[in-house]
């Protein structure tokens, strides 16, 4: 089973979000960067960031998910809850096996 890691579009876009923070780092030392733009390039960095470190979490527990439970049918997909499968994830650990059921079922 391919890992959720390894889906084109999910590829495309850490690919992408890698891509904005290397011109955001390449920008100011070429001089694309005026005065007015700084606090914009500041933000744009921070929100690249946060968008960066939100996909690996989303890969970690995707993957995990997907390891735990698609013997059993069920998989990760783009648009599933993240807070669903940390729910599951989490119950499945600590052996609560119907909890996980109904709250994949819910």
């Amino acid at each position: 089973m391919s890992k959720f890691s390894e889906n084109p579009s999910i590829k495309k876009l850490n690919e992408d979000i890698n891509g904005m923070q290397l011109l955001l780092r390449l920008a100011t030392p070429f001089g694309l960067v005026n005065k007015k733009m700084r606090h914009s390039i500041k933000e744009s960095k921070e929100r690249l960031h946060l968008m960066k470190t939100q996909l690996e979490e989303l890969l970690s527990i995707a993957d995990e998910f997907n390891e735990r439970f698609s013997n059993d049918g069920w998989i990760a997909y783009e648009h599933m809850s993240l807070d669903v499968m940390k729910e599951t994830v989490v119950l499945h650990k600590s052996g609560q096996t119907e909890q996980v059921k109904q709250t994949l079922i819910n």
